[in-house]
């Protein structure tokens, strides 16, 4: 079984937002993971054979009574490099200022999709004005208990059809805020919702848009990106822009040829007990269940293999994996 970069332990789907681009459904919100089964999922892996521990999944964490008790638990565990991804809607001081002063985690991811108000508030539901009071109070607490170490202040902003404009409200929003960087992630093409109002569709994906278009945007993002100091990634490689994908050795175990690593890179596992061998098939294509067999097992059996088959040169690839941005050369 190989050494995989991350695990991703989900402790709830409950969100108090709705964004329009998300793929979860009101009806399939549960309770959160309590915490006792939360240790017993996560005894059954072990620290070393991970390179990161995120925990999130489609909800927010911070809403999780006694959340700080997951990422201490973990810390306890051997779990380092514990990461988790958040709207920010959580105006708890106190909770940021335990995650800075305990060094509970090594990043943390903050969601946008724009940095204006009116774009922010249409998309998100709740006012621009709570969100960025407390990005400002998070990055302040790390300038004022660990300046220039961990956590890691990320943000992560989905990329669409009619949030291209905000590409610089967000780069100028980063550099304000004392952030350390700002992830550009495309649109899981994979995910998919019956709400009538859902914007995350192929027409909203920025396949939609012209080549040159798209180029033009993302170069007038990266020459402000250079001047202000700010730390940004961008959603695909674009040669065209001197951005080309750095090279990254595959992981020891893949097979030569594969057409895609990522089976031997992540491993999610949804509160449910459901496991997932790929952040991007989230919910759509599960290996098998914790609750009724050890990982190890999932592993060596047949849908790991349905998978890595597909994967082959000359395989057939899932439904899944031909909808997915890695699949087709983008980072995300």
């Amino acid at each position: 079984m190989p050494a995989f970069d991350t695990l991703q332990m989900g402790i709830t789907t409950r969100c108090n937002l709705l964004c329009a681009h998300c793929p979860r459904e009101p009806a399939d919100c549960f309770e959160h993971l309590p915490l006792e089964l939360f240790k017993q999922r996560l005894a059954r892996f072990e620290a070393a054979r991970f390179g990161t521990l995120l925990v999130s999944d489609f909800g927010e964490p911070t809403m999780v009574p006694g959340f700080l008790s997951y990422l201490r638990h973990a810390r306890r565990q051997g779990w380092r490099a514990v990461e988790f991804v958040t709207n920010a809607s959580c105006t708890d001081r106190a909770l940021w200022e335990a995650v800075v002063r305990e060094e509970l985690a090594a990043r943390i991811m903050i969601s946008l999709e724009a940095a204006t108000p009116a774009q922010y508030r249409a998309f998100r539901g709740q006012p621009w004005e709570t969100f960025a009071r407390t990005v400002a109070l998070i990055t302040a607490l790390k300038g004022r208990h660990a300046p220039g170490a961990a956590p890691e202040i990320r943000l992560n902003a989905v990329c669409l059809v009619d949030t291209l404009h905000e590409l610089e409200p967000l780069i100028r929003f980063t550099a304000e805020v004392g952030a350390d960087a700002l992830s550009l992630v495309h649109l899981n093409p994979t995910a998919r919702c019956s709400r009538d109002d859902w914007r995350g569709g192929p027409d909203h994906h920025l396949d939609g848009l012209p080549r040159d278009r798209l180029l033009e945007a993302f170069a007038h993002a990266l020459a402000l990106a250079r001047d202000l100091g700010v730390d940004v990634s961008l959603p695909e490689p674009m040669p065209e822009l001197g951005e080309a994908a750095p090279w990254v050795p595959p992981p020891a175990a893949a097979p030569d040829g594969i057409r895609c690593t990522q089976p031997f890179l992540w491993v999610q596992v949804h509160a449910g007990g459901a496991v997932y061998p790929c952040c991007q098939m989230s919910a759509r294509w599960s290996v098998g269940n914790l609750d009724e067999a050890d990982f190890e097992q999932l592993w060596r059996g047949p849908r790991y293999s349905r998978l890595l088959d597909g994967l082959m040169p000359g395989g057939e690839p899932l439904e899944v994996c031909r909808q997915c941005n890695i699949l087709a050369g983008r980072y995300f």
